[in-house]
């Protein structure tokens, strides 16, 4: 019968992705003192189309403060990126 299991994920096929886990982000900097900010995330190769990196994109999450009377902010994530595997 078939094998239950984990393959090789960095494996030659045709289809293979790689998997980009962003938990958070720290100490972002905001663009201004008025509000917080939403945040997103996406992960693409060099030379990518910027076309590609958008279809990636996580959805928006809000920030929320680094510390108490400080301007910059952190966000969670806990986001999964799947990208075409490229072994180059």
């Amino acid at each position: 019968g078939p094998k239950m299991g984990l393959e090789n994920p960095l494996s030659t096929c045709a289809g293979t992705t790689l998997e980009v886990h962003v938990t958070k982000a720290t100490e972002i900097l905001g663009m201004d003192n008025c509000r917080m900010h939403p945040f997103c995330v996406t992960a693409y190769y060099p030379g990518e189309s910027e076309q590609v990196a958008e279809s990636r994109k996580s959805c928006f999450k809000p920030a929320m403060k680094s510390a108490l009377g400080s301007r910059r902010e952190d966000v969670f994530f806990f986001e999964t990126i799947r990208l075409p595997y490229d072994p180059k």
